[in-house]
């Protein structure tokens, strides 16, 4: 989850960053299972929108805090207000790390595009790619996946090692022009 989140805030926005969160990461696992699965994938998405639809709504708060600071500090004289006043105060001291509101927005709504290169990636080498299977020194054949890889390096025959290198990287050879198209971009 690549979302570009505003500093500090109210107990509403983080109870809802903390809920957003647990639905995306229960959908990401999800997918993470299959991620060929349509369903899986339309879940992921819809969060996505809806984070981008969040980040954009919500734009105006930092920009607007910052605008009106001298105000906003006799206002949390009031025992009542002392409770968003911290999150207030958090805002206020990122100052120099706030946009206008108009280029908040902008960054929220870019914000699912620009993460659409790393979906394409993970999509590219979790299900597009195919690393084969390697036989290790025992005599059985090991499927060798993003996952499997690193395991297969750390085994103590040195042909072994090398095959999942050769194996693993000759995958990445083969789908080199897209990678870089992806990469270039970003």
């Amino acid at each position: 989850m690549n979302q570009r989140k505003h500093c500090g805030g109210t107990e509403f926005e983080k109870e809802l960053d903390l809920k957003i969160e647990r639905v995306y990461h229960f959908a990401s696992l999800q997918l993470a299972e299959d991620s060929a699965n349509n369903e899986y994938l339309a879940r992921v998405s819809q969060l996505q929108n809806l984070m981008t639809k969040i980040g954009e709504t919500s734009a105006f708060v930092a920009p607007e805090i910052q605008h009106r600071r001298q105000a906003l500090g006799r206002v949390f004289c009031a025992p009542r207000a002392r409770a968003v006043a911290d999150s207030v105060a958090q805002i206020r001291r990122l100052r120099p790390h706030v946009l206008s509101e108009r280029e908040e927005r902008l960054l929220a709504l870019g914000s699912a595009a620009m993460d659409g290169y790393d979906d394409a990636f993970s999509q590219l080498t979790n299900f597009d790619m195919k690393f084969g299977v390697l036989i290790d020194a025992d005599g059985h054949e090991k499927p060798l996946t993003q996952s499997t890889y690193s395991s297969f390096l750390l085994k103590r025959d040195r042909r072994v090692r090398e095959r999942a290198f050769t194996q693993f990287y000759h995958e990445f050879q083969d789908h080199q022009f897209t990678l870089a198209a992806a990469l270039s971009y970003r």
